[in-house]
């Protein structure tokens, strides 16, 4: 899973993950503008990628809440389905 892709992935990074194995990309964040969400629900959709929504809940203080954004049921079940423990993306 890759998140917070406006922060700390560019778009050009996405490629070599993908390339190497990646699973999923967080969609749903606070921070995403509608243009960002529409632009990470095709590169999920055009290469086959789970769609995780984010809570980032830190504790109290923060802008976040709790359960803000979340995981479809039916992402959530890609998601488990695709998972091993033993699979490490290396670049």
């Amino acid at each position: 899973m890759a998140s917070h892709r406006g922060r700390t992935i560019s778009y050009e990074t996405f490629g070599d993950l993908i390339s190497a194995g990646l699973d999923g990309i967080e969609v749903d964040h606070r921070d995403h503008s509608p243009d960002e969400k529409t632009a990470l629900i095709k590169l999920a959709k055009d290469n086959n990628l789970v769609m995780t929504g984010a809570s980032d809940y830190h504790g109290n203080g923060k802008l976040n809440l709790l359960a803000e954004y979340t995981t479809s049921n039916d992402q959530w079940d890609a998601l488990r389905s695709r998972a091993n423990a033993d699979r490490v993306i290396k670049l």
